[in-house]
């Protein structure tokens, strides 16, 4: 199981996790982006907007380890929309 640890930045609209350039898309490169992250071989910054809050009873290590997936999903079925 891949662990990882990553610093949150708090966001006032709805995230989609793995959209670095904040367009609504998550293209391949994110992703490659993202993952970088996620291993610690790129800074957060490099996808400071693709990194997401997470929400739920257990915020902590589970769903950090959720955000590539969480990104990967995103890339295939589109980010969430905001209400």
């Amino acid at each position: 199981m891949l662990t990882v640890g990553l610093a949150l930045p708090a966001r006032a609209q709805q995230c989609c996790a793995g959209d670095c350039n904040g367009d609504a898309v998550v293209r391949v490169n994110e992703l490659v982006v993202m993952i970088g992250v996620a291993l610690g071989t790129e800074p957060v910054s490099a996808c400071e907007n693709g990194i997401c809050p997470c929400t739920g009873p257990d915020p902590g290590e589970i769903c950090e380890a959720s955000m590539p997936n969480r990104a990967v999903d995103n890339a295939l079925y589109g980010c969430p929309r905001s209400s």
